[in-house]
């Protein structure tokens, strides 16, 4: 039973890393695109949903 969460909290470890990066990516993404997808979805009211 140990083995189990000594492996699984190995394998945890290994991935933060690129969770973090991902996460972070994101986050940026979605900061820089917010203004410009506020303007789209406002403009077009009733493709609105379809677009978002």
């Amino acid at each position: 039973m140990l083995d189990i969460l000594y492996d699984a909290l190995i394998d945890t470890i290994k991935l933060l890393p690129y969770l973090l990066i991902t996460f972070i990516l994101l986050e940026f993404i979605e900061h820089k695109l917010t203004k410009k997808n506020e303007k789209i979805l406002t403009n077009n009211k009733k493709y609105g949903p379809l677009i978002g």
